[in-house]
């Protein structure tokens, strides 16, 4: 069996395994045999007996330490102990125990070799026994109907042994085949798993690529969304600007004149000339720092700063509030927040002008007559509150969802890019961490910006 090139190396290693407990039973018996010889005068058979043990004891050594060696091992321990049961048949007539060893050996035959060989032993044994009893059957003991009940229960032996030897090989081999079926699955399965792992690997690095790749698309759409907000609120901001230019322009136009009729009637005194000179000034002046805040106004934070909320909205109104008085707009501030808050001042003035632009044009839209935009700032619950509301009539209920989508705006194509609200949003909540809501309150739209508080002030 062992020579059969399927036979895998775990059922060699139990065949030898099981092959080593009978060699120490081998020992012990045949040693005790040998002793027992050796006590009452039989030399002869003593000393073949403890030659066998000493052959039994070699094979158990070499089998113990490399099981591969198995069929050279049980060969020469087989051949030796047949050797010894046929000396022991040929010397000892008398003794029963000459046919113990003899059908030992069948039962064990079948187990210990591939069947071709088994039969080979088995014909050997039986060649030898037939010439031995035809040379030497007076000194055998043994009648021919002896010969004939012994060899007949050897067929017997050999029928049931060879029997459950095919029953073993069988089901040795439908498990090896089964094994061989299993191992071969696996390896498909392995092979496919670790096509499948690579595939895995391959399309996650380009999936990390496409996440960048997706992401800077995102930030520079952001980024793009951002300038178009920010460029159409330029345009209306420049529109306040011009209201909020137009009285000192027209007051510097007024002492100009002045100063032109005192000059034809040459009545000018020094005192009054430096005086009108003066007034010009500060109305150059004003001019000049409008201009400095409109330019700060739209300059890009980097850094985030830590700034009272009532300074955002206060800088705001200074830069609109000519266009809402020329608009005929009322703001009223509420302030009772003293707190101070982590953001890009910029950014949040942003905001703030957007709400308050969203509502004018509200008024514009619906033809407010007393226009009101009332700006409260609390703070509530660790969080520095501000809310922008206006007396427009406030927002449809279906579309009160939807004021934060980029590019959703209820103006006519001209006069909006549905940008404005998209980027408060991401400003408020993605860069500084708060939030922004819109209801309707009892008269109009009301615009949430919750901001969290790092600090407070007394």
């Amino acid at each position: 069996m062992t020579n059969d090139p399927y036979v895998a190396p775990s059922v060699l290693k139990n065949k030898a395994l099981l092959l080593l407990r009978i060699f120490l039973w081998m020992i012990v018996t045949i040693g005790i045999m040998a002793c027992v010889r050796w006590y009452t005068g039989d030399i002869a058979q003593a000393a073949v007996d403890t030659m066998l043990t000493v052959v039994v004891l070699w094979g158990y050594r070499t089998l113990s330490r490399e099981y591969r060696r198995y069929d050279t091992v049980v060969r020469i321990v087989f051949l030796a102990g047949i050797a010894t049961a046929f000396y022991l048949f040929l010397t000892h007539p008398d003794t029963p125990m000459r046919f113990v060893w003899m059908t030992t050996a069948i039962y064990v035959i079948f187990y210990l070799f591939d069947r071709s060989e088994a039969f080979f032993w088995i014909v050997f044994m039986s060649v030898i026994l037939v010439i031995s009893y035809m040379i030497l059957g007076h000194q055998l003991g043994l009648s021919p109907i002896e010969l004939f009940v012994w060899l007949t229960n050897i067929a017997i032996v050999l029928t049931i042994a060879h029997r459950y030897a095919s029953i073993e090989e069988e089901a040795t081999t439908l498990a090896l085949n089964m094994k061989e079926a299993l191992e071969l699955e696996v390896a498909k399965k392995t092979k496919a798993l670790q096509r499948r792992t690579r595939e895995l690997r391959e399309l996650n690095e380009k999936l990390e690529e496409r996440i960048e790749a997706e992401v800077q698309k995102n930030r520079e759409k952001e980024r793009m969304m951002a300038r178009q907000a920010r460029h159409a609120q330029m345009g209306e901001v420049l529109s306040m600007i011009a209201h909020q230019w137009r009285q000192p322009l027209n007051a510097v136009a007024t002492h100009i004149a002045f100063l032109q009729a005192y000059v034809r009637k040459a009545e000018m005194d020094r005192e009054t000339l430096q005086m009108k000179y003066a007034q010009i000034n500060a109305l150059l002046d004003h001019l000049s720092n409008t201009i400095d805040d409109f330019r700060h106004f739209f300059k890009e934070d980097r850094d985030k700063k830590i700034v009272a909320l009532p300074e955002i909205v206060e800088d705001v109104l200074d830069l609109v509030r000519g266009g809402l008085d020329a608009k005929g707009i009322a703001v009223e501030v509420k302030d009772g927040c003293c707190c101070a808050v982590e953001v890009y001042p910029n950014n949040i003035k942003h905001v703030v002008l957007n709400l308050i632009q969203n509502a004018a044009d509200a008024f514009a839209q619906r033809n407010i007559t007393e226009k009101r935009i009332e700006i409260e700032m609390l703070c509530k619950e660790g969080h520095a509150v501000l809310s922008v509301e206006d007396n427009a009539g406030g927002i449809e209920e279906a579309i009160l969802p939807k004021v934060f989508e980029p590019y959703f705006t209820t103006k006519d194509k001209s006069g909006g890019t549905g940008l404005g609200l998209y980027m408060a949003k991401v400003i408020v909540e993605k860069h500084c961490g708060g939030t922004i809501t819109v209801t309707n309150g009892e008269k109009g739209a009301r615009f949430v910006v919750s901001l969290p508080i790092v600090r407070c002030e007394s």
